[in-house]
């Protein structure tokens, strides 16, 4: 049974026939279909505790990017390993599964920097059927908040191929490659890329190409990924076969925009999760 129905947005005049098949198939055909939600679907609500207490969707799940991670002041890195099986026991104790539908909820256009982290987190670990958006574009639908039972499954093991980030020893070696193919997108705010960015580095990696694009362009004000940039990145030379490495600060901006590519149709997205900070570390 249908709860909601959230309008799709206009999409913009980009044809997606000619991306191949892919594991990430399911991204690319939900974003030009509206958002249902039924009783089966699950709902994450992204934003900070407070805010969730106060309202929410009926039946969400609060849910941080960061409760994924065994200690995010140290690593926001991949959840693999050790740190996959953690993250598959709390979501196994939610009763969620890599198969689940799963819908994401950010704050507002600014809040989906967390939403779309989540997603890229649940991506790595097997989850196909991932949708974010804002929950200003469900207001209609906002009740008071209500205490949700949730049964728990089986632990699942995480089952991925793909590889989802590169470590700061890949990165580097990535900016030594003469490689037409790949791209370096820098995606912080424009005032930190002023103050430092990626070409700083030219003198001692003169190989790699880079592109500078702020991350809150990769969404639109519904909180869902926004296909009407790709044609902005083709006319940059950026194609859906490119290798693309993101870059933020601290990986929670790029695994962002590394969820929002992939959903666009682009194919071999990672995210450099320890990010720009981890570059000026010299320790």
């Amino acid at each position: 049974m249908l709860l909601f129905f959230l309008s799709a947005c206009q999409q913009a005049d980009v044809k997606i026939n000619d991306i191949s098949n892919s594991r990430f198939s399911y991204l690319q055909k939900k974003l030009n279909q509206p958002i249902l939600l039924s009783d089966n679907t699950v709902v994450f609500d992204s934003r900070p505790q407070y805010d969730y207490m106060m309202y929410s969707v009926p039946g969400a799940i609060h849910l941080l990017w960061e409760q994924l991670v065994a200690n995010p002041k140290v690593d926001n890195a991949i959840v693999k390993g050790d740190k996959a099986f953690y993250a598959a026991r709390r979501l196994a104790r939610l009763g969620v599964q890599p198969d689940s539908e799963v819908v994401i909820l950010g704050k507002d256009e600014l809040g989906q920097a967390s939403a779309g982290r989540l997603a890229w987190s649940l991506l790595t670990l097997g989850f196909k059927n991932i949708q974010v958006t804002s929950l200003k574009s469900m207001s209609k639908s906002v009740s008071p908040f209500k205490q949700r039972k949730h049964k728990s499954t089986k632990v699942w093991k995480p089952n991925v191929n793909y590889q989802f980030e590169v470590s700061k020893e890949e990165f580097l070696a990535s900016m030594m490659k003469n490689d037409p193919n790949l791209i370096i997108l820098d995606v912080r705010s424009e005032k930190e890329f002023k103050s430092i960015n990626i070409k700083s580095f030219k003198d001692m990696y003169p190989q790699f190409r880079s592109q500078f694009i702020p991350w809150t362009r990769f969404y639109k004000a519904s909180g869902r990924p926004n296909r009407n940039l790709t044609k902005e990145l083709f006319g940059l030379k950026i194609s859906y076969d490119n290798e693309i490495i993101v870059i933020s600060n601290n990986g929670v901006r790029s695994g962002s925009v590394s969820y929002a590519l992939l959903a666009m149709g682009f194919k071999n997205v990672k995210n450099f999760s320890s990010g720009f900070k981890s570059l000026l570390n010299r320790n």
